[in-house]
Order: structure tokens, then sequence, then C-alpha cells
């Protein structure tokens, strides 16, 4: 079983017409949610809307067919758990994403669009890393992932889903290693 990000009952629904840009252009009532999960599923924006708290720990955005980047996602230093799975149109992520200390569930799955996984080595927490069915990945990704979680002796990782990855022997290779048994 996936691990689940824990996601609160409450759905932050965008209003029509909410920017995403600058905090100033942010009409009165929308919410600034601080300290919460936040749910953009399935909401037809373009990237991360700036109203989101630098406080958020759990950002779910699946299934957010006009989304193709995060340029702010670094702002969320408190973030946990990032869901960005089936959203066909994201094609890259900052590297920003490989500072978020405090990340420990990322999930990229379906994503047939992203080109690359950006540098993971300082997730330092990370438990659970779900690429699946990005076939983008193959031998390449799979290497230089494997290398760079154990550059950073990332003894946490426990979950790695690579289903339809499209690896070779030389990527399961370089990743027979990489999960180590609980202590």
């Amino acid at each position: 079983a996936r691990a689940p990000c824990g996601w609160l009952a409450a759905k932050v629904k965008i209003p029509e017409g909410v920017p995403t840009g600058a905090p100033d252009d942010v009409p009165d009532g929308v919410p600034v949610v601080e300290g919460v999960r936040v749910d953009l599923s399935g909401t037809s924006i373009p990237a991360l809307p700036v109203w989101v708290s630098e406080d958020t720990t759990n950002l779910r955005m699946s299934n957010c067919a006009k989304l193709t980047a995060l340029p702010d996602i670094g702002r969320l230093g408190a973030l946990d758990c990032l869901e960005l799975s089936g959203c066909p149109n994201l094609t890259a992520l900052p590297d920003e994403v490989g500072r978020l200390r405090s990340l420990k569930i990322l999930k990229l799955d379906h994503c047939a669009s992203l080109g690359a996984v950006p540098e993971l080595s300082g997730l330092r927490l990370l438990i659970t890393l779900d690429l699946s069915f990005n076939a983008h990945l193959g031998d390449a990704g799979a290497t230089a992932l494997a290398e760079a979680l154990q550059s950073q002796k990332n003894s946490r990782l426990k979950e790695l889903y690579l289903d339809g990855c499209d690896l070779g022997a030389a990527g399961a290779k370089a990743l027979a290693g990489l999960l180590r048994s609980s202590p």
C-alpha cells in the first residue's frame, strides 16, 4: 500500500477569476491557508498560487491538466508531502524541490511530460518516492536517482515506486541497494 499524505476533510476551492500572481492581486475572501493540507487537485491552475502559505505542510496538486511548472515551490519549506500525480503537462520541477528539507513523501507518478527528476540528494527525510509510469526515467534516470540518494546516505527511504518506468538491467542494478530495511 502506498503511503497516504493524510489529507484533511476540507478541500480548498479556488474561486473563478483568482489570479496566481502577486499576493496583492488576491481578491478579498480568498483563503490564505496556514499550517494545513491544501488540495488543489483537478483544478485548471497553471502554476502554484501565491496564496498557498509558506506554512503549508501537505500539498496535493494531482490531475491538474494545465500545470506546467512550479517555480515558487522552494518557499514552502515546511512541506512534508508533495503530490503531483497525473499532471500530464508538467514538464520540469525546479531544483528547489531537492532543498525541501522536511519532505517525506514525493509523488510524481503519471506525469508523462516530466523531462527529468530534479536533484533529490538534499531530501534526507524522504521516505516515499513514487515515479511510476514515467517512461522518460529509464536506465539513465534510475542510475542518476540512485547515485543522488546514496550520496546523502539517505537511509530513511523505504518506498520507491517505479512501475512502468521502462527500466532495464542497468537501472535495476543501480537501484538494487538503494532501499534499506528498517533499523
